[in-house]
């Protein structure tokens, strides 16, 4: 009986020394029968002179940066009537060990209706994701996320196991193709952040678990394209923030009423924001702090989730040079 066919989607934005890590350590992958499409969100430019270097079964350019799912969401209709059996998400900034993938397609042979995730670690080889919130049959047993984060790995790795855990990394995912024909994919609204929570979420109400497997494991380094330039930490607290706020609102953890006392409890948040727009609106282009502007977006981003926007906002292109 042939292996089973994997498609690997990497995502790229603006960092291809990273991409460049992730694709050779797919080389070394011991689980040979892959193959991967290389998404390219809209960088400013694509050196083809690397990905020569690399088995790279298509290049796909998109014309904008459609954010995390809608980037993969491309490979998958790529993939379309091709044949492969399993979809492995892996970050441009993550690098698998050797057995990472031969895990994962193990997983999934001996429990075929499932999602899978690694253990990814810290380059200092701490835990950067161990396993999530417990969960028996359909309950979250254990509410506690990611109870070894941070740990080192080499000391807690005998508590590892393979077990149903409430979300997944979305920074290695394992995904069979007849669970995304079945139920869909991942939902694209959330652009960047908790997509993959609401993903193992959905599935879950669907009798489809997320297991976390401890001998797949990626060191990853973990929101490298945000080191661009630090003007880009103001686009992860938006869509960090409104995103966990939505997802909180969706599966009824929180709601309208808890997000408008925490808007409330931001002081003078009416002078702040009318301040804010008549300066933009009379031209004023004094310098604020940092911290002004990360307070901004907190706010923006908790009104949103108020009023329930979704999709693409604040565009991280915009501040890859920005002019305040």
């Amino acid at each position: 009986m042939p292996s089973p066919k994997v498609l690997v989607s990497v995502l790229n934005w603006n960092n291809w020394q990273a991409t460049a890590a992730c694709l050779e350590a797919l080389q070394r992958q011991t689980y040979h029968n892959w193959q991967v499409v290389l998404v390219d969100n809209a960088s400013q430019d694509v050196p083809e002179d690397l990905l020569g270097q690399f088995p790279i079964t298509k290049l796909i350019k998109l014309p904008s940066n459609r954010g995390y799912a809608g980037g993969h969401l491309a490979t998958v209709r790529w993939s379309q009537k091709k044949g492969f059996d399993l979809l492995w998400i892996l970050n441009n900034d993550a690098v698998p060990h050797p057995d990472a993938l031969s895990a994962l397609v193990t997983a999934w042979e001996q429990h075929p209706d499932a999602l899978y995730g690694s253990i990814t670690l810290k380059a200092d080889g701490t835990i950067n994701y161990g396993g999530g919130s417990l969960v028996q049959g359909n309950q979250i047993a254990d509410n506690t996320y990611n109870p070894l984060g941070g740990q080192p790995y080499e000391a807690v790795k005998h508590r590892l196991v393979k077990r149903p855990v409430g979300e997944l990394n979305g920074a290695s995912l394992l995904l069979p193709f007849h669970i995304i024909r079945r139920y869909g994919f991942i939902d694209t609204r959330y652009f960047l952040y908790c997509e993959e929570t609401d993903y193992c979420h959905m599935l879950w109400e669907k009798n489809i678990p997320s297991i976390v497997i401890p001998e797949s494991v990626v060191v990853h380094q973990g929101a490298v394209s945000f080191t661009l330039n630090h003007s880009l930490e103001y686009v992860r607290t938006y869509y960090r923030t409104r995103n966990q706020l939505l997802l909180d609102k969706k599966y009824g953890r929180i709601t309208n009423k808890v997000i408008r006392k925490e808007l409330a409890d931001y002081t003078d948040i009416a002078d702040f924001f009318i301040r804010h727009y008549i300066n933009r609106w009379r031209g004023d282009t004094q310098q604020h702090t940092h911290e002004y502007y990360l307070r901004y977006f907190r706010i923006l981003a908790t009104f949103h989730a108020l009023i329930g926007i979704r999709g693409k906002y604040v565009a991280p292109e915009k501040f890859l040079h920005p002019t305040n």
